[in-house]
């Protein structure tokens, strides 16, 4: 999706009270939304729905509710510490750092000015 799109979305959004940035006052986290009074409604509605059609309407899924958070030997153990693997590049213009399977094109998504990234290196 262009970044105009989003940013004209994101801008629908937080003038609704659905959606705002997190910790936008402090500079923001990228990629991570806080839901305001509608959009904390519409969450629930959604999560309501999908546990009704993917959990109670089967006999053979039961629901749980997990930590997403754990001690590094159940990363160690499933792989994860030594199969997983994002090369990223850095940006020469923007400085800043992408992955490299989301570059789709060689020039920068966030900068005006084309550049091109050296070599994906892992970090």
């Amino acid at each position: 999706m262009p970044a105009k799109d989003l940013e004209q979305i994101v801008n629908l959004c937080k003038r609704r009270g659905f959606v705002y940035p997190s910790a936008e006052i402090y500079g923001g986290f990228r990629s991570s939304y806080d839901y305001g009074p509608l959009g904390s409604l519409m969450l629930r509605n959604v999560k309501d729905a999908w546990v009704r059609t993917m959990v109670q309407q089967r006999d053979d899924v039961v629901l749980i509710d997990a930590a997403i958070l754990g001690p590094p030997q159940i990363f160690e153990a499933s792989g994860h510490l030594a199969n997983f693997s994002d090369p990223l590049v850095d940006c020469t213009v923007c400085k800043r750092r992408f992955r490299h399977d989301h570059i789709e094109t060689r020039d920068c998504p966030q900068s005006m000015q084309g550049c091109t990234f050296p070599e994906a290196r892992e970090f």
